[in-house]
């Protein structure tokens, strides 16, 4: 059992592709430093940038907290997916951190830990691309999908927005049936038509604001943003029905987070349709975080030296990190 005192302090990383967040935390719950910085994937960066860019990251938290080594480090990695890449980030990350403890896992756990704290859920992400876990009432863990769209996985923002350009073009060509959703496409970025998006950078903006063009088409009632939303939720259902065959017993109560900017941004007609369709199945609570995956590092941390969860501890993490954000 690794050492912990009152003194201790309890770290979480957030590698991902667009971006990377660190977290500090006492052992009482309190958190001492929360910072954003870019993204680390070594998949997107290379092994060598990622090592420098989480090193400087790291040693930043360490001077802002003014604290020796920390008891525990826990990361939650964009593509730690194959053993291949396990073993390669253990190389890596031993290199980062030295003789202080440290463990790692696909960013998908942190993300179902933050959501569902000490209680039996899912976690079905929808950022940049989408994975899927479930933890049941005695902690064992299942993880399907977030390999990639050829590998199976039909969410995530990108996702959602390729089906809807794609939707949209065979709208406005005639191939498709009629929608308002190519208008307010190409009121969005103006241009004559959605297909002279041809040559529109691809990138997290352009995905943004095609979604929120999407579902304002479905909030006002169009039957091709409805049907696209519905493909989608259909989709949450598949994963749901997957895990709770396996995870839960029948009528057994559980969480289902929804983690990622697509429900954080509150598209109500998206959320309401995935509200029915989970409820007039499941007796799961549905939970959008307010607070952001790295969190769920940090509960894991405490875990991992042995601290428990408890529902005090959570009161503190959360009341102590609003309003804690720097530059990493």
């Amino acid at each position: 059992m690794i050492s912990v005192t009152e003194g201790s302090v309890l770290v979480g990383i957030d590698i991902g592709n667009t971006k990377t967040a660190y977290i500090a935390a006492g052992a009482d719950g309190t958190i001492l430093y929360y910072a954003v910085g870019p993204g680390t994937n070594h998949q997107e960066v290379g092994e060598s940038e990622t090592i420098r860019r989480v090193s400087e990251g790291y040693a930043t938290l360490l001077s802002r907290i003014g604290s020796p080594e920390p008891s525990m480090v826990f990361l939650g990695t964009a593509g730690a997916d194959s053993r291949a890449d396990f073993d390669a980030l253990h190389d890596l990350f031993s290199g980062i951190f030295g003789n202080v403890s440290f463990e790692f896992e696909n960013d998908g756990l942190i993300a179902l830990k933050n959501g569902v704290e000490n209680h039996a859920g899912i976690v079905v992400t929808c950022g940049t691309g989408n994975t899927n876990f479930a933890v049941d009432a005695g902690g064992r863990i299942e993880r399907i999908g977030g390999l990639s769209e050829e590998l199976g996985d039909r969410m995530g923002a990108y996702a959602i927005a390729k089906a809807a350009t794609s939707a949209a073009v065979r709208a406005e060509d005639g191939r498709g049936y009629p929608s308002i959703l190519p208008s307010l496409l190409s009121d969005t970025f103006d241009v004559g038509r959605v297909a002279d998006m041809i040559n529109t950078r691809v990138d997290a903006e352009t995905v943004r604001k095609v979604i929120e063009t999407l579902f304002e088409a479905a909030r006002r009632g169009d039957g091709l943003a409805l049907e696209i939303s519905w493909e989608f939720t259909k989709e949450i259902i598949r994963i749901v029905d997957r895990f709770a065959c396996t995870m839960f017993k029948p009528d057994e109560e559980f969480r289902l987070v929804l983690a990622g900017p697509v429900y954080s941004a509150g598209y109500e007609t998206f959320l309401t349709m995935i509200r029915h369709a989970i409820s007039s199945r499941y007796k799961a609570e549905i939970v959008i975080p307010e607070t952001p995956p790295v969190v769920g590092a940090v509960y894991l941390a405490y875990e991992r030296v042995g601290i428990p969860l408890t529902p005090s501890i959570v009161s503190r993490i959360k009341t102590t990190f609003a309003g804690k954000v720097d530059i990493a």
